[in-house]
């Protein structure tokens, strides 16, 4: 009986040390991370995801086989994963573009396989190999839905591509390189089916949306890709889209964003301004709307602006003055040195001119 009371004893007492020990573990722990991170780890029967599960599934989404992944690519892997849940589009999209942000180490645009099975480990997005298992076969499901819309959108772009002369229409399609074809001579007529303004704000406006990024002829795969990322998959969903477009110019915020793209869209690589005349027509296209004070703007560039060519900071700033400015001038403070000093001298040509009206009208009134 001793003996035993003894062994009794021992194994409490170091029971109850490897408990003090814990106890002792977990305080520290939640001094070092704060109380609230240490949580007990939740009860499930699924295994956690393994690389293999993690890198077939990004195969799966490496759509162009090129060993990385795009934002769109990452967008589809979300609209996957929140089919059964709701999610808006438009939260899909600024969660891919946090994504990128997080994940996208090396800064090229891309995931590759590493980055990928990072934000995956990391992020509370998928933890176990069912969920990927489920997630990767949502993935193969839409892709063969996309393939059924990119038919439809193939044809609309087989519709108004370019035609270089009468024997290519009669061409077979596998014998047309898809490398050279273009939409440049039709696109008018393209934008005027779709109810677009070929010659205004809004055929810039299509070109922004679908991220054209320079002026010119719009490629095959610009086209198809840039109309898929709006979510259009059929004539029917283009003039819907396109209805909306037309809508979303009336916001100011879009408006503004639109016109600050414009300079890059028409700059030619590697300068830093752009042509006087190219800046004149895009300002008669996106100003009138907005700019009161835009037919003495263009009085102003005949008569006083000397330069050929417009840098950046005056693009910038006189959508700013048109948007923030009265039209008499009064709240602009000439001395205040935050405007470019081109717009400073609109602002002398004005008030001169101003000044020169009123006394004309006051010589015509004492000479009645």
């Amino acid at each position: 009986p001793t003996r035993a009371a003894e062994r009794t004893g021992a194994w409490f007492r170091r029971n109850r040390n490897h408990r003090m020990g814990l106890c002792a573990s977990a305080e520290a722990e939640r001094q070092k991370f704060g109380a609230n991170e240490i949580k007990a780890a939740p009860e499930t029967n699924t295994r956690p995801a393994n690389g293999r599960s993690v890198e077939r599934l990004f195969r799966q989404l490496d759509r162009g086989n090129t060993g990385k992944l795009t934002k769109e690519d990452v967008l589809l892997l979300l609209r996957a994963a929140s089919r059964s849940k709701a999610s808006s589009d438009e939260k899909e999209r600024e969660r891919a573009e946090d994504i990128m942000k997080k994940a996208d180490k090396d800064r090229d645009g891309m995931l590759n396989l590493e980055e990928f099975s990072w934000w995956i480990e990391t992020d509370s997005f998928a933890v176990n190999s069912a969920d990927l298992s489920s997630i990767n076969k949502t993935v193969l499901e839409l892709k063969r839905s996309e393939a059924a819309s990119s038919k439809k959108l193939e044809a609309i772009w087989a519709k108004y591509r370019d035609k270089n002369n009468a024997e290519e229409e009669e061409e077979e399609e596998e014998d047309i390189d898809e490398e050279d074809e273009v939409l440049e001579d039709n696109l008018g007529e393209f934008l005027k089916d779709i109810h677009l303004d070929p010659d205004g704000v809004e055929s810039f406006a299509f070109a922004y949306s679908i991220k054209h990024e320079h002026a010119g002829p719009i490629s095959r795969q610009h086209f198809i890709s840039g109309l898929r990322e709006q979510d259009v998959d059929s004539w029917e969903s283009l003039l819907t889209w396109a209805k909306r477009l037309r809508i979303q110019l009336k916001e100011p915020k879009m408006y503004r964003a639109l016109y600050i793209w414009m300079f890059d869209y028409i700059k030619e690589a590697n300068r830093k301004t752009i042509a006087k005349e190219y800046a004149e027509h895009l300002w008669s296209v996106m100003l009138p709307a907005v700019f009161p004070l835009y037919p003495k703007w263009t009085e102003f560039l005949d008569t006083k602006y000397e330069s050929t060519v417009v840098k950046r900071d005056l693009w910038n700033c006189l959508y700013d003055f048109a948007i923030e400015i009265k039209d008499d001038l009064t709240n602009y403070d000439r001395h205040s040195g935050a405007w470019p000093v081109v717009i400073d001298e609109f602002y002398d040509f004005c008030a001169h001119s101003d000044a020169n009206n009123n006394n004309q009208q006051t010589q015509e009134h004492q000479q009645q």
